[in-house]
């Protein structure tokens, strides 16, 4: 048991790494006039990315686990959505606080997602592996949507690796710690409640927060781009996993 829960640790550490790997794009070398279009080019990516695992993976995965109970899902719902406005409550669209709320968010995101992969892994490993890679891949756009913004808004590369990494760091730790705490009497029903808040500050973080930033640049040309990468991503993810 000591073993195959070493395997799973390792295997979730390694599908929080998407977070580092989205982190690396401040390295790229980019001009002082195509800033605004790689920010506003990553933003798009993400919102796109982060509206799709909301729509069609988080939310349908609590709603179902809880035997379809519109009313509690409507709740929890507009409970995620109120939670990111509080963390906002000014409801600021500055880079930089775009950057912590996603952090927050993400984190939040990331400690059942790290419970799923964790306790996969331990009830089954070839199982375990497929979801640790599509939580690697899923997890390179959510990096990016905290490490650029926080680097571009203050230049400052040690600060956009904390960020992203706190983040990261959370999927492995929820996983572990959830399991040594709860291993003889774990109740999933935490996990899908939480799935479905989480859910609704995704699509709050991206459609009032990703989005309306997005239009402040006025670019469609690179919004639309983004889009489409980010469209083509969401295809791959589910033709490969």
């Amino acid at each position: 048991m000591v073993r195959r829960m070493i395997k799973a640790l390792i295997l979730t550490i390694i599908a929080s790494f998407g977070s580092i790997i989205g982190f690396i794009l401040t390295y790229l070398k980019i001009s002082k006039n195509n800033e605004n279009n790689i920010i506003l080019l990553s933003l798009s990516i993400s919102l796109i990315i982060m509206l799709y695992i909301s729509i069609f993976d988080l939310i349908p995965f609590g709603f179902i686990n809880i035997n379809q109970n519109i009313i509690i899902t409507v709740i929890l719902i507009i409970s995620g959505v109120g939670i990111v406005k509080l963390i906002n409550p000014n409801n600021s669209k500055e880079l930089y606080q775009i950057g912590i709320i996603c952090m927050i968010t993400l984190m939040l995101h990331n400690i059942p997602e790290g419970i799923i992969t964790f306790m996969s892994n331990i009830a089954n490993n070839s199982i375990g592996i497929k979801i640790a890679i599509s939580i690697l891949i899923h997890n390179i756009p959510e990096g990016i949507c905290i490490a650029l913004p926080i680097y571009y808004s203050t230049k400052n590369r040690f600060k956009s690796f904390i960020y992203t990494f706190i983040a990261g760091i959370s999927e492995p730790l929820g996983g572990l710690i959830f399991y040594l705490i709860f291993k003889n009497y774990i109740n999933y029903k935490i996990i899908f409640y939480l799935s479905i808040i989480v859910g609704g500050m995704m699509i709050e973080l991206s459609i009032n927060k990703l989005f309306n930033k997005c239009l402040n640049y006025h670019n469609d040309r690179v919004f639309k781009i983004g889009l489409f990468l980010g469209l083509v991503i969401i295809i791959l993810m589910s033709i490969l996993i």
